[in-house]
C-alpha cells in the first residue's frame, strides 16, 4: 500500500527558495524544506552530524542536545559507513540514494538515506532526506507515467503497516518540477461525504489510479453501507500533470 505525501507539497516549497528545495524529515524535528547549495560528493560522505552547523540536516537528525558535542558523539559519528547506489537518470542528470549506516543507533543496518542528483561533473544536490521509521525502508526508484520518466522518493513512516509515503519529482534543464495531481485531489473532495474521515490511501502509479478508504468513525470497522466506502479516481498524465479519466465512490460490502 502507497501513502502518498501530496505532490504540490513540494510545489509550494519550491517557490520559496532559489535554488532547488530539500525536504527534510528526521524523525525527531518533524519535516521541513530548505534550499542548500550544491557540494562535491566527499561532503555528503560523511556523518550527517558532522557538516557544518548551518546544514540544515544535522538538525533534522538532532545531532546533539548540546552545544558542543561529547568526545563520543564525534568517535560515533566517525565510524558512519555509506553505500552510494545509482538509481537511474532524468533529463540528463544522474540520480542516487545515499544510504548511512551509522553505529549506535536503534537500527544495526542503513537508518538514513539521502537522494543525490549528480549536477555537474563535481558537484551534487541533496533533494530529498529520510530517517528509518520501522523495519522497511525502501530505495527509491524512476517511473514512467504515459512516458514522462519520474522519481519516486520512498520512505516508511513508522508504525504496524505496510504503508510508504512517496515524493514524486520530474526534472527539467533547470533542476526538479513537481508533478501536478490537484486534478486527482480535486475529484477525492468531490465525491467526499460530510463527517467521513480517510483512514487508507493507495496510490498505484503502474496502473494509473488512486484510491482512499473512508469511514464515519476511526475506532470501530463499518456495520452498514452508509458508515464508509471507497473514493477511486484513475487518471493519465501528459505534460506534467495528471489528467482525471474516472472517479467514482464505492459503498462497502457488509457481510
Amino acid at each position: 500500500m502507497l501513502l502518498r505525501l501530496l505532490g504540490y507539497t513540494v510545489f509550494v516549497a519550491a517557490t520559496a527558495f532559489a535554488g532547488w528545495p530539500r525536504y527534510l524529515s528526521g524523525g525527531w524535528n518533524g519535516e521541513s524544506f530548505d534550499s542548500p547549495p550544491p557540494h562535491s560528493l566527499k561532503y555528503f560522505l560523511t556523518d550527517p552530524c558532522l557538516r557544518p552547523k548551518d546544514d540544515g540536516f544535522a538538525f533534522a537528525l538532532a545531532c546533539t542536545v548540546n552545544s558542543t558535542p561529547t568526545t563520543e558523539e564525534r568517535k560515533r559519528w566517525a565510524s558512519t559507513r555509506t553505500d552510494l547506489l545509482e538509481v537511474g537518470q532524468i533529463a540528463g542528470f544522474t540520480i542516487y540514494d545515499l544510504w548511512y549506516r551509522r553505529d549506535g543507533y536503534s537500527y544495526p543496518y542503513f537508518d538514513v538515506r539521502s537522494v543525490l542528483v549528480k549536477t555537474s561533473a563535481s558537484e551534487y544536490r541533496e533533494l530529498n532526506v529520510q530517517a528509518r521509521n520501522g523495519d522497511d525502508f525502501p530505495a527509491s526508484e524512476i517511473v514512467i507515467l504515459d512516458g514522462e520518466p519520474i522519481l519516486v522518493a520512498k520512505a516508511h513512516p513508522g508504525g504496524n503497516h505496510n504503508w510508504e509515503t512517496q515524493m514524486l519529482y520530474m526534472f527539467g534543464p533547470g533542476g526538479p518540477v513537481t508533478p501536478d495531481f490537484t486534478a486527482v485531489h480535486d475529484a477525492v473532495a468531490k465525491l467526499m461525504p460530510p463527517n467521513m474521515h480517510r483512514i487508507w490511501v493507495e496510490d498505484e502509479l503502474a496502473s494509473k489510479t488512486y484510491s482512499e478508504e473512508i469511514w464515519n468513525n476511526f475506532n470501530q470497522e463499518p456495520r452498514v453501507p452508509e458508515d464508509g466506502g471507497k473514493i477511486v479516481v484513475t487518471y493519465r498524465f501528459a505534460n506534467g500533470r495528471a489528467i482525471v479519466t474516472s472517479s467514482k465512490f464505492e459503498r462497502p460490502t457488509i457481510p
